[in-house]
């Protein structure tokens, strides 16, 4: 659909081109903010090193996200994301955040270590980090 025949659409209530521009500028700043509060879709509880002392250590987990995502805490989401998505490949049930780096000189990226935890520490409180 071209922009004209768009900002000539009824739907449209403002018909300056600068409106537009301003919405979508709105609307790609907002979109990252809301994908950020889904949370963790592979149910691996993030918890403090505490809470895993009886649980089965899998693997060390990282993760990372390049640039052209509109705020760090959400390039450090991303990597943290990433990270998860490996624990998950790997049957984790549990992750524990060892360190992060949000800086812009080298790009965010998270580690942690995967674990494997069965019986009463399965269902414990997950707290995020």
């Amino acid at each position: 659909m071209k922009l004209k025949t768009l900002l000539n659409s009824p739907l449209v209530i403002s018909r300056s081109p600068m409106d537009f521009l301003l919405i979508l500028a709105m609307a790609l700043l907002i979109a990252p903010a809301v994908v950020t509060a889904a949370g963790n879709k592979y149910d691996i509880q993030q918890v403090a090193a505490a809470k895993v002392n009886n649980c089965k250590f899998i693997a060390n987990v990282k993760g990372s996200s390049g640039y052209g995502v509109t705020h760090v805490t959400v390039w450090k989401n991303k990597g943290k994301h990433k990270a998860l998505e490996q624990a998950s490949k790997l049957n984790a049930t549990h992750v524990v955040w060892n360190n992060d780096a949000t800086g812009y000189g080298s790009g965010p990226r998270v580690s942690g270590s995967a674990y494997y935890c069965d019986g009463p520490e399965k269902m414990a409180g997950a707290t995020s980090r």
